[in-house]
């Protein structure tokens, strides 16, 4: 795979004010006010170059924990850069379930972003916590970012600290937490994300 190679342009969108109190705007994060949002936009976009023809599921997931885990440049930097955003209040900041569950969505899928979305979920619990359940049409490319060393996020393969979960495309779950805070810092392919799946239903050869 060809080697990352930082960004030193990259077009921004400010987020526009909704009309009215009860429209959601299509980004929670401006990132014309955020050096660091920037910063890990950039670092994203390294890693879509090296990415963007895997298909996400149980053997990306692997490639992943190998070759971009904890000590990878881009690993660390994505990381880094989402846990100071957590700091300056950019990351996370829409409360799902109070503060323990929250999301913030950094990007839309572009040609800039290879077609993913960028999206940050803030989850935060010592006991097993499950967040709203949901599909991934076209998979989903997760890098878990331990606010906590001891927590761990619950993939299709199951219990993962630091590095990386990859649900195929149709898998189906709770996000689910444990052992303390986190991010999940996900990429899904042309943004899909679906809420209509239920408990129960087959999971398709890709998990």
């Amino acid at each position: 795979m060809a080697a990352a190679v930082m960004n030193s342009s990259i077009p921004l969108t400010a987020t526009a004010p909704p009309s009215s109190t009860n429209d959601v705007p299509p980004t929670e994060v401006d990132l014309t006010a955020h050096p660091t949002a920037q910063h890990l936009v950039s670092r994203c976009r390294d890693f879509f170059s090296q990415v963007e023809d895997l298909t996400p599921g149980h053997q990306l997931e692997a490639y992943l924990n190998k070759n971009y885990g904890p000590g990878n440049p881009i690993y660390e930097d994505l990381c880094n850069s989402t846990r100071q955003g957590l700091k300056e209040g950019w990351v996370a900041n829409f409360e799902l379930d109070g503060a323990k569950y929250r999301r913030s969505k950094i990007l839309l899928p572009s040609a800039e972003n290879r077609f993913f979305s960028i999206t940050t979920v803030y989850m935060e619990s010592e006991e097993e916590y499950s967040g709203q359940y949901h599909s991934h049409p076209y998979g989903e490319i997760n890098c878990v970012v331990q606010i906590d060393k001891t927590a761990e996020l619950k993939g299709m393969q199951g219990w993962q600290g630091a590095g990386w979960t990859s649900p195929g495309p149709g898998t189906h779950h709770y996000p689910e937490v444990r052992g303390g805070a986190l991010i999940a810092l996900f990429f899904l392919p042309a943004g899909r994300i679906s809420y209509k799946a239920k408990p129960g239903d087959p999971q398709p050869a890709s998990v």
